[in-house]
């Protein structure tokens, strides 16, 4: 193992869960790391750490479930940019949140074209409502520069564009905040959901909006 200096002993402490066993685990991260080996890894620690995480709780087992969808992902992209890459997971990103506090995204590959921004969701019940609104709207929405930078990269989700149409719709005042908050959100969202920079975005914009991008956003 040569990522961030992860050890052996580093993967003796890691536990399985009830998607897949210790083996299944520690093989997946040894095979990214291999996949990746002229990649540059930073805080590769941070999914060490969750795939540590003991006891059977619904909150460790929904954490190692997401981060293993991540391991897995991640070291089966032989074919796409990510190879020799930087690739900072757990990667600090500001939101519109009126905090000084940032969000953290998955994977976050600054020197790819386009910057890539990836969150990883697994399993049903892993996209609500709630995470639409503080990591797509107030994070990637706001953060990114263009739409081909925002990757939600799914897995056994049952996610749709029908449903991300209805959680966007159910936060429309939080997006038009964040559309109206910020110049430069402003300017862009405007041009992405196609309004003037002087109206707000309604729920047909959103439906023209999703229907254009779903399949290029949500994979």
């Amino acid at each position: 193992m040569t990522a961030e200096n992860i050890t052996e002993a580093d993967l003796a402490l890691i536990q399985g869960f009830s998607g897949a066993s210790f083996e299944e685990v520690t093989n997946n991260i040894r095979r990214l790391v291999d996949v990746h080996s002229s990649s540059k890894l930073e805080n590769f620690k941070a999914v060490i750490n969750d795939m540590k995480l003991k006891g059977i709780t619904d909150q460790n087992n929904n954490a190692k479930q997401g981060m293993y969808w991540t391991i897995r992902d991640i070291a089966n992209n032989q074919t796409e940019d990510l190879i020799g890459k930087t690739l900072k997971f757990e990667f600090p990103v500001p939101n519109s949140r009126p905090t000084n506090q940032n969000s953290r995204i998955d994977v976050f590959c600054s020197d790819c074209d386009p910057i890539l921004r990836i969150e990883h969701k697994s399993g049903t019940g892993s996209i609500s409502s709630s995470n639409i609104l503080s990591q797509f709207i107030e994070r990637d929405l706001f953060g990114a520069t263009s739409l081909d930078q925002i990757q939600w990269r799914m897995d056994g989700t049952e996610f749709s564009s029908s449903k991300l149409k209805d959680y966007m719709k159910s936060k429309l005042t939080e997006l038009n905040d964040v559309k109206f908050n910020n110049p430069d959100a402003n300017t862009k969202l405007s041009s992405w959901f196609e309004t003037s920079t002087s109206l707000p975005i309604t729920d047909s914009h959103i439906d023209k909006f999703v229907n254009s991008h779903y399949s290029s956003i949500f994979k």
